[in-house]
């Protein structure tokens, strides 16, 4: 996996620096319902944080920013499925409040908030076992990642699939990040053999009638990586996105160029010990401070001026 760099063990203290304000979950609130997934999910501005559950409900929460702190307060809950949930994206403001899940009951839906209200806008059954939904930021796309290891992307108010292309024969994890009129894509997933597969694909957007993905890297694993999360801040022509890779978190960094148009040969890791399996990791607005959420609790490691991750 390490492409020229060395493993690197995190447990030294550093002073910091350039620290923007960054917005944590309550861990008490993670523990205290059994019921919760670990997995959670911030809308664009963090200002309200969503939960999903094993029986199909939403909990939504506003984070409410005091002189002690940070404080969690109830807002709602929505039934979205029959059963567990496995993926909630949270669209940004330009295209109203809404929400898309999918879950075990083979669906996907479409939430909007109305006068703080929210309602179901639509619903996708195909008899498909969606694993992973994430929408393109500003619009009425959504980029579905299926277990069977193949991707869908649905648009319009009706959210038909005007693309689909295959990767794996089974579907670990992805996220993607927007860039102009691309997508680029963080995945892992198993091929024919069983092997576990890490790889950055594009999708270009540049023709609805006609979106094209590309390969632009590919590399055979030990083992998955999962919980990816890709920074949302590019700085330098870099992209950084956090996993976990066996008992280590790993922070990988890719060079890039602005039309994608490249495949992707540079990239350096730096692997993070942690003391138990990761639920989540979280990154801070410009990219500099990324937040590892374990059975152990919540720890912050920030970017110092070598580019390194070290824990404040």
């Amino acid at each position: 996996m390490n492409n020229g760099s060395s493993i690197i063990n995190i447990e030294q203290p550093i002073n910091q620096y350039n620290n923007p304000i960054i917005t944590k979950v309550n861990q008490k609130l993670l523990i205290k319902n059994d019921n919760f997934e670990q997995q959670f999910y911030f809308d664009y501005f963090k200002q309200k944080v969503a939960f999903i559950t094993y029986d199909g409900f939403i909990k939504i929460y506003d984070i409410i920013q005091t002189k002690d702190g940070q404080k969690h307060v109830y807002n709602c809950e929505i039934k979205a499925h029959q059963g567990a949930i496995n993926s909630l994206s949270w669209q940004s403001p330009k295209m109203d409040n809404m929400i898309a899940t999918c879950g075990e009951d083979q669906t996907i839906q479409i939430h909007k908030e109305t006068g703080k209200v929210w309602r179901q806008v639509h619903t996708i059954k195909e008899n498909q076992n969606p694993k992973i939904v994430k929408w393109i930021e500003n619009e009425l796309i959504l980029v579905v990642g299926y277990y069977e290891g193949y991707f869908e992307i649905r648009q319009g108010e009706d959210y038909k699939c005007v693309h689909k292309f295959e990767m794996f024969n089974q579907l670990i994890d992805f996220d993607l990040q927007l860039m102009k009129q691309d997508a680029i894509l963080f995945c892992c997933g198993r091929n024919s053999n069983s092997q576990f597969i890490f790889q950055i694909e594009t999708i270009k957007f540049n023709d609805q009638q006609k979106i094209v993905n590309k390969n632009k890297h590919s590399a055979l694993l030990q083992s998955s990586i999962y919980n990816l999360k890709i920074a949302p801040y590019m700085n330098n022509n870099e992209i950084k996105v956090a996993g976990q890779y066996q008992d280590k978190a790993v922070i990988i960094t890719i060079e890039y160029n602005e039309e994608l148009d490249k495949n992707i040969e540079k990239f350096t890791d730096q692997f993070i010990q942690i003391d138990s399996d990761s639920w989540q990791f979280e990154w801070s607005t410009f990219g500099n401070e990324l937040q590892i959420y374990t059975q152990q609790g919540v720890k912050v490691y920030q970017q110092n001026i070598d580019d390194q991750f070290m824990i404040l």
